[in-house]
């Protein structure tokens, strides 16, 4: 779909369809000009993963809910955007202030320095301690060795630069490059907190160029970091109790830790194969299919995983858990902020 000055044209995308998210942005850029935006779907929506995101400014994503899978449900690979005209205001003056006003309030959020300076990976390194930070399926708290996670670390090593989403004062946004090893090779967005927590805590995965990997993999096939790495850390969980082997897995060794398997696992998630298809339904039908006690033991809110923050640490967190009417995302609301500032 193109729109342009507000007309809205339908075209045909065959030759987008089955190019992963950046071809797809990259591809349209070089057809209508490097001012365009677009939004569109990796493979992932392309196979109706249910937990497909829709992907924009390479590497940003609408991860949650599904949106991507529905999109891919109706054969539509992009949302391409261009115009000439101002966006109008019915107060210009008001909505100046108001501007600055929010400028003005980010400017003094206590947390504005640090993820400024280290991107949202800076919750790894302030919150751990105090228990926000889930381990090895949510069987462990806070507290653990992090010190080859985190932005403090990420700075050191693979660190770039930043970059801000359009209009934001912040600039959390990472970017960052690994050489080394090579299979781990990557140049692009890094990895956001939820990503590192999901991937590196939650299944036991302390290598920052692995993580930086499998976040450029889930970006480039549009699939939600948050829910792909629970199914890779509840998979690693089954595993371990025998209730799945490698002849359920393809021959993968889910061992707790084990990068390269949970690499694998995600291209086959992204592309419905093997066992990644009985992953790509989310974590309730993939428990219904594993059997034993699989299903009594998934972190879950209406059957979308939980975020990477463990409610047994605020309150405020488990109310926001147990009250979301569409399975909890970190910023339906903001119950749990006063807990982060008595802990802080």
């Amino acid at each position: 779909m193109y729109v342009n000055d507000g007309e809205v044209e339908i075209k045909d995308a065959e030759r987008l369809w089955g190019k992963d998210a950046y071809e797809a942005e990259e591809s349209l850029k070089k057809e209508l000009g490097d001012k365009v935006r677009v939004a569109c779907i990796g493979k992932g929506g392309e196979n109706l993963v249910k937990f497909a995101g829709v992907m924009s400014d390479m590497g940003r994503t609408t991860g949650r809910s599904g949106i991507g899978c529905v999109v891919g449900s109706k054969n539509l690979k992009a949302v391409a955007v261009s115009g000439t005209k101002k966006m109008e205001a019915a107060n210009p003056e008001k909505m100046s202030a108001l501007v600055k006003g929010m400028i003005k309030i980010n400017r003094a959020w206590v947390m504005e320095p640090p993820v400024t300076n280290y991107g949202t990976s800076v919750w790894l390194d302030l919150f751990n301690d105090f228990g926000d930070v889930p381990f090895k399926y949510w069987t462990l708290g806070g507290g653990s060795d992090l010190t080859n996670l985190g932005g403090l670390k990420m700075a050191e090593e693979i660190l770039t630069g930043n970059y801000h989403c359009y209009g934001c004062p912040i600039g959390c946004g990472r970017e960052v490059k690994v050489t080394s090893p090579a299979k781990y090779a990557v140049e692009g967005p890094g990895p956001e907190y939820e990503t590192l927590t999901a991937f590196g805590s939650l299944c036991m995965i302390d290598d920052l160029a692995a993580i930086a990997k499998v976040n450029d993999i889930c970006n480039r096939y549009g699939i939600d970091t948050i829910e792909t790495g629970s199914l890779v850390a509840f998979s690693m969980y089954c595993y371990d109790k025998g209730w799945i082997t490698r002849e359920d897995t393809d021959g993968l060794d889910l061992i707790w830790g084990n990068a390269d398997a949970a690499i694998a696992l995600v291209e086959k998630i992204a592309k419905r194969e093997g066992f990644g298809n009985t992953l790509a339904d989310g974590l309730k039908p993939a428990a219904e299919k594993i059997g034993h006690d699989a299903s009594k033991i998934i972190g879950h809110v209406k059957g979308q995983a939980f975020p990477m923050h463990d409610p047994r640490d605020m309150p405020g967190t488990a109310i926001n858990y147990g009250t979301s009417e569409r399975g909890h995302a970190i910023f339906t609301d903001r119950v749990y902020s006063p807990n982060m500032v008595w802990d802080l």
